[in-house]
């Protein structure tokens, strides 16, 4: 017999109308973000996009407060650089994560259920 809690029951759980409803309100959501930035020129050339990014620049520039020393915005090949080193790095950190998670469930799991496995190897690490 399992000791786990069980489920939501039956009479807790959300309709099947509430259920479709919400996705459809979640799907509607999604597909009107599409189609903004594709209207906008997100998904589009390389002169879109960049057209869209002064745009967006031109709309935020007024409120940055001056810095001195900064006369223009920052470059898109900067930002870009920033971006591939942030990307390298999380791709690095996720394939760590991937190669040693195998290795400790399996640790952990073996000394869930050999307790006695594990007293035996502390034995022989402090002789």
């Amino acid at each position: 017999m399992s000791s786990c809690s069980p489920t939501l029951a039956e009479e807790n759980r959300p309709s099947k109308l509430v259920a479709g409803a919400k996705l459809v309100m979640k799907g509607s959501i999604v597909a009107g973000l599409i189609y903004w930035t594709s209207v906008e020129g997100m998904w589009g050339d390389s002169r879109q996009t960049e057209n869209l990014y002064y745009r967006v620049m031109a709309t935020i520039a007024p409120n940055l407060p001056d810095i001195p020393g900064m006369e223009q915005l920052p470059r898109i090949d900067k930002m870009i650089h920033g971006i591939f080193e942030g990307y390298n790095h999380a791709v690095v950190a996720l394939m760590h994560v991937l190669i040693t998670v195998p290795t400790v469930i399996s640790q952990k799991m073996g000394e869930i259920l050999c307790p006695e496995s594990r007293e035996i190897e502390d034995d022989e690490t402090t002789k």
